[in-house]
């Protein structure tokens, strides 16, 4: 099992760049499917976050002003057992629910960016 060496420079020591440093390692996403729902705020969409979160799904708000955009909480693997809910999805955020069966919240551009349609 490899370790992971966290070091810092002591006084007279240069910083070198990380492609410098003997353990930097690359990583790439495994091809897992994964579902995922685009939180809308309108009645279908109310409905297929429920369904798609169950008990994850917190409360779910939007301000009375024109350009305000609704919010949802959603409980995920970090916030414990008691799913103490941290996690804040804006509408037009996609929701995946990770190979742990966890939600979480992606930004749009980051979701488009990572992932496509599976058949």
């Amino acid at each position: 099992m490899t370790r992971a060496v966290w070091w810092w420079p002591g006084p007279g020591e240069k910083v070198l760049s990380m492609s410098h440093r003997k353990k930097q390692m690359k990583f790439k996403k495994k091809p897992v499917v994964i579902e995922a729902v685009k939180f809308t705020y309108d009645e279908s969409g109310m409905i297929a976050l429920k369904s798609f979160c169950g008990d994850a799904l917190g409360n779910v708000r939007k301000e009375r002003h024109p350009t305000a955009k609704a919010e949802a909480e959603i409980g995920t693997l970090e916030d414990g057992i008691h799913l103490k809910v941290q996690h804040i999805a804006t509408e037009g955020d996609w929701i995946i629910k990770g190979v742990q069966g966890e939600f979480y919240a992606c930004k749009p551009d980051i979701f488009e960016a990572t992932y496509e349609p599976a058949e």
